[in-house]
């Protein structure tokens, strides 16, 4: 097994981490930063990117890149058997790795309606009133739906990615405008 150092992540985002071991033959228990695990079908490697202590005793972001074996559903995440990963030892190594993707992935056809949530990152938010609230900086989830991390002036709240809520959603201004309740920005 070898990794190399990670001197830039610009060419991957970063979607979901390693939740644990899971078994003795080597599987990994992946959670998505976002719920939705589409993007898996469209990965043969997993990309995963672990801190290690180097001989100063500080940490160095190291990425590992194994082909995917298989993968299936499990709980509110993905159990996933990756080539090379044979055993629990092996795979404990990997725990709280973060598991990332390339960027172009995630490029999209303005008339495709279809898209992944990351790539709302950046998006200016404005309200229905058609005033700027922030930017989409982040992700989450309430176990209820998805939600876009917005940051304004350094404060930062979450808004529901709901569909009923989005009034329209422009690629090329990257802008997104929803019809949200008053007040949902004083929340954090």
């Amino acid at each position: 097994m070898t990794g190399m150092i990670v001197e830039s992540c610009e060419r991957f985002h970063s979607v979901g981490k390693i939740r644990k071991a899971h078994g003795i033959r080597g599987e990994l228990f992946l959670i998505s930063f976002s719920k939705n695990f589409d993007w898996l079908s469209d990965v043969d490697e997993a990309q995963l990117v672990r801190k290690i202590k180097n001989a100063e005793g500080k940490y160095e972001e190291h990425r590992f890149s194994f082909p995917i074996k298989k993968s299936k559903d499990h709980k509110v995440g993905r159990i996933l058997k990756l080539e090379g990963i044979n055993d629990r030892n092996m795979a404990e190594e990997f725990e709280g790795a973060v598991f990332q993707v390339p960027k172009e992935l995630f490029s999209n056809d303005e008339n495709n309606e279809e898209y992944y949530l990351l790539q709302l990152k950046g998006f200016q938010l404005f309200n229905q009133e058609d005033a700027l609230l922030g930017e989409v900086v982040d992700f989450g989830n309430n176990n209820a739906h998805d939600l876009l991390v917005i940051e304004k002036d350094g404060h930062r709240f979450e808004v529901p990615y709901v569909d009923e809520l989005i009034l329209k959603l422009d690629f090329s201004e990257k802008s997104l405008q929803m019809n949200l309740p008053e007040g949902i920005e004083q929340t954090e």
